[in-house]
């Protein structure tokens, strides 16, 4: 489990992906450093186990994207997020995981792209 807890999965027809993964981020037991990204086929689901890869292993993407986040930017976030965030601070990372998204839409590599958005 503990290699999927950082993992973030994220519809591909998706339009707020920013948001869908802030929401993943904020809703985790604890935070990590960098996020794994893998884009889907289906709706995004969590699991807890390993039969979540088994049972949906044509819906789910290889790793296509890893953000990296500061832990003072996820607990501002964890905080606030149900309300309406005006913090420079956090626009700007909010803003740079958007660029993030665009420019994983953008890529004809296969590669998987980093971001800091520390």
């Amino acid at each position: 489990m503990s290699k999927i807890s950082n993992d973030v999965f994220i519809p591909k027809d998706f339009d707020k992906k920013e948001i869908l993964f802030l929401n993943q981020i904020i809703n985790k037991k604890k935070y990590h450093s960098n996020y794994e990204v893998r884009i889907t086929n289906k709706l995004h689901v969590t699991s807890k186990d390993w039969r979540f890869f088994i049972q949906n292993k044509n819906n789910i993407g290889e790793i296509k994207l890893i953000i990296e986040v500061s832990k003072n930017f996820y607990d501002k976030i964890s905080r606030n997020f149900s309300k309406e965030v005006k913090s420079i601070e956090i626009g700007a990372t909010i803003k740079c995981i958007s660029n993030c998204f665009l420019d994983l839409s953008r890529s004809l590599d296969k590669k998987t792209i980093k971001c800091d958005c520390k």
